[in-house]
């Protein structure tokens, strides 16, 4: 019999999340020791956090969201935060977090654009933001 404080659902979501974060963390290229000495935690807990096996509080998921560069909702998979930055990446996407989140599932070509992006960022700084970017933004 589960404790009384779970409710059904509860492990299904802590593996979710845990498999968000992992996922975030991975796409930002940032290591498991390094977000785990970041967070003052050991790399064990955040293995367990992303494994589902251990539940994290929501202080401690805020640290994480921060780090990571997302509110905790991101980390939540709340479809209305994910639809509204989808909205607001479409004028100019800021990092390859962002890339990836506005291809999600085709993430060379998010890689692509991310790489392209910068190259026309640095022509723009170069020329007195003179150039225009690849969707013809200026």
């Amino acid at each position: 019999m589960p404790p009384k404080h779970l409710q059904p659902g509860d492990e299904e979501r802590r593996k979710a999340v845990g498999a968000k974060i992992r996922a975030t963390r991975t796409e930002a290229g940032i290591g498991l020791r390094e977000l785990a000495r970041d967070l003052g935690m050991s790399p064990s807990w955040l293995l367990g956090v992303e494994s589902g096996e251990i539940t994290v509080d929501a202080m401690r998921l805020g640290d994480i969201a921060r780090r990571l560069g997302y509110p905790v909702s991101y980390l939540l998979d709340e479809p209305d935060y994910v639809e509204q930055r989808q909205r607001q990446l479409m004028t100019r996407p800021a990092t390859r977090l962002d890339w990836q989140l506005m291809y999600a599932g085709n993430d060379e070509r998010a890689r692509a654009h991310f790489e392209l992006d910068k190259v026309f960022k640095r022509l723009e700084e170069e020329r007195g933001s003179g150039a225009s970017g690849p969707a013809g933004r200026n």
